[in-house]
């Protein structure tokens, strides 16, 4: 094995926030620190408290399990493999080392750590809905968000994803800004990308058997992709100040269904 091996310093263990121990070494595992859960948020404390050990864990991701206990005490250890003392940052087996200077290191004294640790010893639940919608014009667009959101907090999961997926060929979804102007310049956008009156085969009986002569609106929505997915945290859909959930109509009026699953604990 080549490279230096790296030690966790034990300076920054003495800033988690639970008991006080020091870390415990048994055979090939090491605790390097435990977490107090907050029975009321699901969120616990992290314990990436420095650059340095933001890089250690984020190196030794593979090799690191959390394990609850009684209390709501996390402990979270470090394996190594068999027959190895210790694994190097540099050195990952079965990993070759990056050398690339160009590239940003992650060992830096302006990291700042945003970890977050939440739904630790929670449960992983799933809950699924099927929205539905009738659309009254040939291309409609429909602000899915505000009710997305109301049946994700509806849920309790506090940390997870969110996956939408539009059930249809001719119905896409997105994510974008919600604003008069820019729905005419989407409107715009596809009609000048996918001309109606193109001599598609889709729509020419001697290639294919539908009659609604609706290729464009099959390649429209091949553009805009049919599925989003958004991270959930603390109870909230994560999403920029401008970003909301678009659903598009591209072959109305229909009856369209998009289905929507929350993930998470």
């Amino acid at each position: 094995m080549t490279g230096r091996s790296r030690k966790l310093p034990e300076a920054d263990l003495s800033r988690v926030i639970a008991p006080a121990r020091s870390p415990a070494r048994t055979g090939n595992s090491e605790t390097i620190g435990v977490l107090r859960r907050d029975a009321s948020s699901g969120t616990a404390a992290s314990i990436l408290r420095s650059p340095q050990l933001v890089r250690s864990v984020l190196c030794y991701t593979k090799y690191l399990t959390l394990t609850r206990n009684t209390g709501s005490i996390v402990s979270m250890t470090r394996f190594w493999p068999s027959g190895l003392s210790s694994v190097s940052c540099e050195s990952l087996p079965g990993e070759a080392h990056d050398s690339d200077p160009m590239k940003p290191q992650l060992e830096s004294p302006e990291l700042e750590d945003t970890t977050e640790l939440t739904g630790v010893g929670l449960t992983p639940v799933v809950v699924a809905h099927v929205l539905n919608f009738t659309t009254r014009h040939r291309f409609e667009l429909i602000d899915l968000t505000q009710r997305v959101e109301e049946l994700v907090g509806k849920t309790g999961i506090g940390a997870g994803v969110a996956l939408l997926q539009s059930l249809h060929s001719t119905a896409a979804l997105f994510v974008n800004e919600w604003q008069e102007a820019l729905q005419e310049d989407f409107r715009t956008l596809l009609e000048q990308a996918v001309p109606a009156e193109a001599p598609w085969r889709h729509n020419d009986p001697r290639y294919s058997d539908c009659d609604r002569s609706n290729a464009a609106s099959h390649l429209r929505a091949l553009l805009l992709g049919s599925s989003a997915m958004l991270a959930v945290r603390r109870g909230q859909l994560v999403r920029g100040t401008w970003q909301s959930i678009i659903l598009a109509e591209l072959d109305g009026p229909r009856t369209r269904s998009v289905s929507l699953q929350i993930l998470g604990a």
